[in-house]
């Protein structure tokens, strides 16, 4: 993707809201407050990013600043690894998949 997009171009967020698929294309907020983590690829989160906030603040988002938006992303991610197809592989819960040093 990066050959794609250039970094100075991406925005990178990360998203904790609780939603519920309930028709194909119905989607219903299942929580009242949306976090979003936003930060640059590259860690210099400057006015760019700041220029964009209030528009999801307005919308009652909570917005904060990642310094190191990767590891957020990955900090989210690997907790949702073990529910697909990790878990089944693995045969078992979080825990025991990150305990497996293969």
């Amino acid at each position: 993707m990066g050959h794609a997009v250039e970094t100075e171009n991406a925005i990178g967020s990360v998203v904790y809201s609780a939603y519920t698929v309930t028709a194909p294309g119905v989607i219903h907020v299942a929580g009242r407050h949306t976090h979003v983590l936003l930060g640059d690829p590259d860690g210099r989160n400057g006015t760019r990013l700041e220029s964009i906030a209030p528009a999801f603040r307005a919308d009652g988002w909570h917005i904060d600043m990642a310094e190191r938006i990767r590891d957020a992303v990955w900090t989210k991610l690997i907790p949702n690894l073990h529910s697909g197809l990790l878990g089944i592989v693995a045969g078992g819960p979080l825990p025991k998949v990150l305990a497996d040093p293969a």
